[in-house]
Formats: structure tokens, C-alpha cells, sequence
């Protein structure tokens, strides 16, 4: 559940962000799902706070009330500011309408992981009255590069790494975040590891699926997200 505050002299809202309840679903071995759910129990009940300016930017996040494990998962304080950021949908300064297209770029670094970037395009497709409609479609891409991944005397090199971002939102103008949203992200990764003069390939997919979804309850404060005329 998301609250967001009044806005500050810069037009920057503090969004309070509480998670009341954890769920885990799908077929998952038991074992894997255990430690799973011994991770992530521990974050029922607890707040993650950030600020975002009036377009949905993310500006800044706090999340020392978040567990250590949960934090350790998310690759830290910078984990997590890059999880809420891959969640907000950010809308142009200037007024636009049905149509129009905007991009934003996006650099993910996180420990023990190569940097990757983020191309999207935003599409408002859609509007009634104060709700619009925006589809998101962008690539995810990384260049050869050397990083640390945590493996004691391993060198590892990323060699390539290209994926897709497809994604749908609905918002209206008077909220900050979205009534509604789906962003779907699928990279195919492929590493070189050197370990004792032997060096390996190693090829990964990476698939991730966000939901957000608004409740309309009592205590919420309508903030005004950007521009769409």
C-alpha cells in the first residue's frame, strides 16, 4: 500500500510505501520455496519511503526499515532504488495527447552484476478524461565488460546481454503512481568465467514480471503526476 504525502517547496512528493502482506505462488520446489519464504517473510509490515517529483521521477529513497536479508537480496540501498524506479512511469514535461511518444534511459548498476541499460519508449495510446492509457515497449542492453561477480578468483566477463521491455499502464492525472500497470522484462545474458587458467561460457535468461495496482481507500493523497493534453 502506497500513501503519498503533501508535496515539499520543489514540488517533490514522499510516498510511503508499506508492504502488509507477502505472498509466494506458482510451482516452485519445496526447498527452493522454503528459503524463499524464510527471505521474505521478515518484510510484512515493513515501509520503504521515496520521493518523486511531479512527473513520476524518482528523486531519492529510504529503506532503513527494510530487513537486512531483504536488503542483501535487492543488492542494497541502491537495489532498491533502482526497483522502485523500474516501477515508476514517468510522463513528458511538456502537454502532449493520444499519440505522442517519449523515451527514457535508464543505467542499472548493482553489486556483483555487470551494468546494464534500459531504452524505453512510452506511447499514451489512450485518454478519458482525467485517465489515460500508455504502452511501453524498450530494449535492455549491455556491452563487453569485465565486473566483479563475487567468486573468489574468477574473472568474469559479460560478452552480451540483449533483452526486451514490454509493458502496459493505466493512470489517471490526479494520482502519482499508477491505478494499474504491467511491465514484463525478458534478457538473455552470455559470460565468460576464468578460474584457474580454465575459462568457461555461461548463458543465462533473466525473465521478471512487475504488477502495481492502486487500492482506493480512505487516506490517499491525489497528486498531480505531469502533463497530458
Amino acid at each position: 500500500r502506497a500513501i503519498a504525502g503533501e508535496p515539499d517547496e520543489a514540488g517533490r512528493y514522499s510516498v510511503e510505501t508499506v508492504y502488509e502482506s507477502v505472498k509466494l505462488e506458482g510451482d516452485v520446489d519445496p526447498m527452493v520455496r522454503d528459503a524463499l519464504w524464510r527471505v521474505l517473510r521478515p518484510l510484512e509490515g515493513t515501509k520503504l519511503t521515496f520521493v518523486a517529483d511531479s512527473r513520476g521521477f524518482v528523486t531519492d529513497t529510504n529503506a532503513s526499515d527494510l530487513p537486512d536479508q531483504i536488503l542483501e537480496l535487492l543488492g542494497g540501498a541502491t537495489g532498491v532504488r533502482r526497483m522502485v524506479e523500474s516501477l515508476s512511469q514517468p510522463l513528458p514535461e511538456e502537454a502532449v495527447g493520444p499519440g505522442a511518444r517519449w523515451r527514457t534511459e535508464q543505467t542499472i548498476s548493482m553489486p556483483n552484476a555487470p551494468v546494464l541499460k534500459n531504452s524505453v519508449v512510452y506511447e499514451l495510446v489512450h485518454r478519458e478524461g482525467d485517465t489515460i492509457e500508455v504502452m511501453i515497449t524498450g530494449e535492455q542492453t549491455g556491452t563487453e565488460q569485465k565486473f566483479d561477480s563475487g567468486v573468489p578468483g574468477a574473472e568474469t566477463t559479460l560478452k552480451q546481454a540483449r533483452g526486451t521491455i514490454r509493458g502496459e499502464s493505466l493512470m489517471r492525472l490526479d494520482r502519482l503512481l499508477p491505478i494499474r500497470a504491467v511491465n514484463t522484462g525478458f534478457t538473455r545474458l552470455t559470460f565468460e568465467i576464468t578460474e584457474n587458467g580454465r575459462t568457461q561460457t555461461m548463458k543465462q535468461t533473466v525473465s521478471v514480471r512487475f504488477e502495481v495496482e492502486h487500492l482506493d481507500e480512505g487516506g490517499a493523497q491525489p497528486v498531480e503526476p505531469g502533463n497530458a493534453g
